[in-house]
């Protein structure tokens, strides 16, 4: 399997994600924006998430649309 999504764009490990969420929630980040915003500048978040420093960081659409595309397959079961 490609490394590139149907998009183009590269695709984001779902671990990553994960631990976004995670840090989230321990930090109180209001909102996935908010999120976003302190995954590119500090450090500690990009270490906790497996970033490199030269790395871009993902926009919150990812969050969404995983979020619909969740519920949309437990709504299936």
């Amino acid at each position: 399997m490609s490394a590139i999504a149907c998009s183009g764009m590269p695709r984001r490990a779902p671990e990553r994600r994960l631990r976004s969420v995670l840090l989230q929630i321990f930090y109180s980040v209001r909102s996935e924006r908010m999120l976003i915003e302190q995954l590119q500048y500090n450090l500690l978040f990009r270490w906790f998430v497996v970033m490199e420093m030269d790395e871009g960081v993902w926009n919150q659409a990812v969050y969404s649309k995983n979020r619909k595309r969740s519920s949309s397959v437990v709504s299936l079961k």
